[in-house]
């Protein structure tokens, strides 16, 4: 009988190592298997990123050509306002050296004072005192200047909202 537990003994042994060993084969299978779907993956996503780069790219590069024509149309439209407002100060110039030889309003109570009305009277501007008219004529340049930059920002405005 000693054998035969020798045998037995042996025959157990030998059998838990095939477990062992069965066990083993089963875990590394069950690894490799995740491994190589883990990888499946990696790869759809990886090109999916090189899709998601490329049409990245391709935007990019379109948005970079429509910033780049705003810029130089922008570029433009404020060439052309400064023109304006430089012409429109340069009006606004010549009319205050022609003030120069208007008589300037006289203190109330002088003799030199006109009457109420006198001095508008037709409404043409031609009796206004220098003082009155150099007023007007600044006041009208500033409201003409802004109107040039509203101007500016609606063009700017259009041509942006015009974008694709």
């Amino acid at each position: 009988m000693p054998i035969l537990a020798l045998q037995a003994l042996t025959f157990a042994r030998s059998h838990w190592k095939l477990i062992g060993i069965a066990a083993l084969a089963i875990f590394a299978g069950t690894q490799t298997l995740r491994l190589a779907w883990t990888q499946t993956a990696l790869e759809k996503l990886t090109a999916k990123i090189a899709v998601m780069a490329a049409i990245t790219n391709e935007t990019d590069k379109k948005w970079r050509a429509t910033e780049s024509t705003w810029k130089v149309k922008t570029a433009q439209i404020v060439k052309d306002k400064d023109n304006e407002i430089q012409a429109i100060d340069a009006e606004r110039d010549a009319a205050l050296a022609k003030l120069r030889n208007r008589p300037r309003r006289p203190a109330p109570g002088t003799a030199q004072s006109p009457a109420n009305g006198e001095a508008a009277s037709g409404c043409t501007g031609a009796r206004l005192f220098g003082d009155d008219a150099e007023f007007l004529i600044r006041e009208a340049a500033r409201a003409d200047t802004i109107r040039v930059a509203l101007k500016s920002c609606y063009a700017q405005y259009d041509m942006i909202s015009e974008a694709p």
